[in-house]
């Protein structure tokens, strides 16, 4: 059993003027595929752009809503200095009293 498909002879030119004339055809059908594979390309590049682009603009806008109230700056925390204890202020204030 023969399973290789074959091409029947009387589609193949037979001379070689009509070769010729076949192999330009097939030439040019193969650079008007290849132009077109690349316009696709181009196109779906453009497409992919634009969808990044209008992504990345609505979330920048979001983000600036987001941080409209947000105000930036430095800071630092002032406090009064803390005053040690004496030894008659500890026995004094922190014992509970006592009862008898």
């Amino acid at each position: 059993m023969n399973s290789q498909t074959q091409i029947p002879g009387n589609i193949l030119p037979a001379t070689w003027v009509g070769r010729v004339i076949a192999t330009l055809v097939a030439a040019s059908i193969a650079v008007v595929g290849l132009f077109f594979f690349v316009f696709a390309l181009v196109a779906a590049a453009v497409l992919a752009i634009i969808v990044a682009a209008r992504i990345w603009w609505v979330s920048r806008k979001l983000r600036a809503q987001r941080d409209q109230d947000v105000i930036e700056g430095s800071y630092s925390v002032e406090r009064e200095p803390v005053q040690p204890l004496s030894s008659e202020d500890v026995g004094s204030s922190t014992l509970p009293p006592t009862s008898k």
